[in-house]
């Protein structure tokens, strides 16, 4: 019987341990992609990011010129980086308006979902726009919206999801 109850409390101390360090893998995450987040928009005019509440992950990209970079961020460290030539440039990712979010974006919300958030500076003002998203139901969505449009498809395209 002592057996059993020092395996039970084995058991419940290593299942607190672990969800002690898991809480503390998705904050140092958080943290660390907030950073990455202000520090390319710092250099560049926007950057987008894809996160989730209960993972240590998230994916962040952003268009320059005539690329898209982005980058998979794990534990508060960026576990790789990708560069691809963009064969249709950036303009409609770069040059934007508020118009470009109708209510279409809304068809795909889910409270539980993943998170889509978007920061673009315009006239150095930064806009931030976050929406709680079905990831499937809004890559696989045509929009009005150009800049919708080609947000979901590049994330079709260069593999941006989970």
């Amino acid at each position: 019987m002592k057996r059993l109850k020092a395996t039970c409390l084995s058991a419940i101390i290593l299942f607190t341990m672990s969800c002690t360090s898991l809480k503390y893998q998705i904050k140092r995450n958080d943290a660390f992609t907030k950073k990455v987040v202000s520090e390319i928009l710092r250099d560049n005019d926007n950057v987008f990011y894809l996160t989730t509440e209960f993972s240590n992950a998230s994916l962040v990209w952003t268009y320059e010129k005539d690329v898209i970079q982005i980058f998979k961020l794990i534990n508060g460290s960026v576990s790789t980086e990708r560069k691809y030539e963009l064969l249709n440039g950036s303009e409609s990712i770069i040059h934007h308006s508020e118009e470009n979010f109708n209510n279409q974006i809304f068809e795909c919300s889910e409270l539980d979902g993943d998170l889509i958030e978007i920061r673009i500076k315009n006239d150095g003002d930064i806009e931030k726009y976050s929406f709680p998203v079905n990831l499937e139901c809004f890559t696989e969505r045509e929009y009005e919206s150009t800049f919708l449009t080609r947000v979901a498809g590049d994330m079709r395209k260069y593999n941006i999801r989970w």
